[in-house]
């Protein structure tokens, strides 16, 4: 009988933790927003390139990121900034189709790499992106009150 309940609990933690993987998978809009600011602040081609690794520094300092963590979120920036330059490239056609073409595949790109970074970071790391998230947007609907 206490084999069983030992089973029963592994499988009952399994099967949340497998949920709560599942969960982290999946970039809400206000964590795919939160992630977009995170990128441009380490990947915007207009930054200077010094003000954007000292950005990056102090992202890793600031969430706590182990040194793999930090690698995907160097990654995830300089995929972040190729889309950009060539958003930046494709506006300055002035065709409203290739305009129209060209944010989407920013917000593609974007959703992406929000996902890709939540399942690359350690599920309290992704955690505490979501709330941060959560919390900006919250500020932000309610014009800042």
């Amino acid at each position: 009988m206490r084999h069983f309940r030992c089973v029963c609990l592994s499988c009952f933690f399994a099967v949340g933790l497998s949920a709560q993987q599942t969960a982290q998978t999946t970039a809400s809009p206000s964590v795919v927003a939160f992630m977009q600011h995170m990128l441009m602040s380490i990947a915007s081609p207009d930054h200077d390139p010094k003000i954007s690794a000292l950005n990056e520094q102090n992202l890793v300092r600031l969430y706590g990121f182990n040194s793999q963590e930090a690698a995907s979120f160097h990654s995830a920036g300089q995929a972040y900034a190729a889309v950009i330059q060539n958003y930046q490239a494709q506006i300055e056609a002035s065709n409203q189709a290739t305009i129209l073409s060209a944010s989407v595949q920013v917000d593609s790109a974007v959703t992406a790499l929000a996902n890709q970074l939540l399942t690359a970071v350690r599920p309290q790391k992704a955690e505490m992106i979501q709330v941060y998230a959560s919390k900006v947007a919250a500020a932000t609907s309610n014009g800042g009150n």
